[in-house]
């Protein structure tokens, strides 16, 4: 439910970005809207498929900062190797939220907006692929509290 408020919040930024420092301030609300929706997706998918143990729980709790650090270093590190150093920002940096704001945000970089629009279209595939888990706890819940008021009832 939080995802779906936060891609509320995304598309309301994004029709209410006006000119100037506050078109700003709109674009990194934008971005941190959407990196937030994408890795706590991610980290939720790859949860799912871990057996529901204690040691999984636990590890879970450090599959987010794993995952960021793998998803900000890995560019980085091909980007030194490969390309002889960090020339500018390319695709595979779009899982970098560090670096994708510093250059679009604060520094105006030309196609801001289409990596914004990119960012935000990956946070509701993820949110629309959560949707089936999503509607089964709902369904859960309201058979829960169907049985609970019906036990209620009887007594």
């Amino acid at each position: 439910m939080l995802g779906w408020f936060a891609l509320l919040l995304l598309v309301c930024a994004s029709f209410l970005s006006g000119g100037g420092r506050q078109d700003d301030a709109w674009r990194m609300l934008a971005f941190v809207i959407a990196y937030a929706v994408i890795y706590l997706s991610l980290v939720k998918m790859v949860r799912s498929r871990l057996p529901e143990t204690a040691v999984f729980n636990h590890a879970t709790r450090f599959l987010f900062p794993f995952l960021l650090a793998v998803c900000c270093l890995v560019p980085l590190l091909f980007d030194a190797l490969l390309a002889n150093g960090v020339r500018g920002w390319h695709v595979g940096h779009a899982l970098n939220p560090f670096y994708t704001m510093y250059r679009f945000v604060d520094r105006r970089g030309a196609g801001a907006d289409d990596v914004v629009l990119g960012l935000s279209i990956f946070a509701a595939a993820l949110l629309l692929l959560q949707a089936p888990s999503l509607a089964a706890g709902i369904r859960e819940v309201l058979a829960l509290r169907a049985r609970k008021g019906a036990a209620g009832d009887a007594g």
